[in-house]
């Protein structure tokens, strides 16, 4: 059971009402002043506390709200509002993990809240844990069936859990629930695309486009599409889009890098790359990609960590070890570069056997 809330003076309950008068009418600078004042004279008020981090993160401020949550949190610790808001701002922040446990109390408070559930469902997302995604967004359309954002994430997860089943159904549902969506374009493109039909996934992408060019992963899309059709340039121009809505976007800022690797511009890439590696700190290759861009500028120091990386991330990695070994080499360690060389090795002829037992014809039977 919640706490009970200290009576507040008064005056306390004015400054309290004032700001909340000026939060609602956007007026944020005064509305902070007067929780602020409200907290000089009621400083164990939770209401309070939660009110002023919820201004303070309107206004931008997200360290500042987020001890405000914390300190409404202490004095309120079953208070399911302040546990969902103290979950947004470390979401807000991309700090997803973080973002977790207060969503996890507040959803097990407030089951049925929609907000919680989809927010949880995106930060395992963020996290490349899919199937607790999955489990969640699957929740948050059995909240708001006609919500199409929340279908198309959940086939985002379901896609890349690999199942296809799934998939098959969110699909559905989204056309049930909102067939002429951007949601349901771009669902559509990314079933173009496991086709491997680009020409015709570039159409739903740049119809999702046209109907909400603000929505998240929209020029995503755009630019892999015109990536894998070979239009370097505009591929660029769409991840560049991505980036200036969504700066900390894990694809644009990885493939974005790679793009500009592969442009011969190596130092344009690694601030990209380091972007990536922080937004999705599981994928082998944004690692290696920034691995790749200090060899290529002959840093090997700079580039023996996210090989490392790299490597630990994708033990038979053969690009990895022969980099990690060259870096060594170029360090003047040759016992090092000669063990990640003899590892670049045993991983080749590990694939190649994989390949080759792909490719054997199956063993022939006698007749009878």
């Amino acid at each position: 059971m919640a706490a009970p809330v200290p009576a507040v003076s008064p005056t306390a309950a004015r400054w309290l009402a004032a700001g909340s008068a000026a939060l609602k009418a956007g007026q944020i600078p005064a509305a902070i002043a007067d929780f602020q004042r409200a907290l000089r004279l009621a400083p164990r008020n939770a209401g309070a506390w939660n009110a002023l981090g919820a201004a303070l993160a309107r206004a931008g401020r997200l360290p500042a709200a987020l001890r405000a949550y914390r300190r409404a949190l202490a004095l309120a610790p079953a208070n399911a509002d302040i546990l969902r808001n103290l979950g947004v701002a470390e979401f807000q922040r991309a700090d997803y993990a973080r973002a977790l446990p207060p969503l996890r109390r507040a959803a097990r408070l407030q089951p049925r809240d929609f907000q919680t559930a989809n927010l949880l469902g995106l930060s395992y997302f963020a996290l490349n844990r899919y199937r607790a995604a999955a489990r969640w967004l699957g929740r948050a359309t059995r909240l708001q069936p006609k919500n199409a954002r929340a279908y198309y994430m959940l086939g985002q997860a379901d896609l890349r859990r690999h199942d296809m089943a799934a998939l098959t159904r969110d699909f559905a549902r989204l056309m049930r629930a909102a067939p002429d969506s951007a949601e349901a374009h771009m669902m559509m493109a990314m079933a173009y695309d496991h086709h491997q039909r680009e020409p015709q996934a570039l159409k739903e992408w740049r119809a999702a486009e046209k109907m909400d060019p603000h929505f998240p992963g929209v020029h995503d899309g755009l630019g892999l599409a015109y990536w894998k059709l070979d239009h370097s340039a505009a591929a660029e121009h769409e991840f560049r889009l991505e980036l200036a809505e969504y700066p900390h976007d894990f694809k644009a800022n990885f493939f974005l890098g790679w793009l500009l690797i592969r442009r011969g511009h190596p130092a344009q890439a690694i601030p990209r790359l380091r972007l990536a590696t922080r937004a999705g700190p599981q994928s082998y290759l944004a690692w290696l990609q920034l691995g790749r861009a200090e060899m290529l500028l002959h840093h090997p120091r700079p580039a023996l960590a996210p090989l490392r990386r790299a490597a630990r991330l994708k033990p038979d990695s053969v690009r990895a070890h022969f980099l990690l070994g060259s870096a060594y080499a170029q360090l003047g360690q040759p016992a090092a570069a000669s063990r990640e060389r003899a590892l670049a090795a045993a991983a080749r002829a590990k694939s190649w056997a994989r390949f080759n037992r792909r490719a054997a014809p199956p063993p022939s039977h006698p007749q009878p």
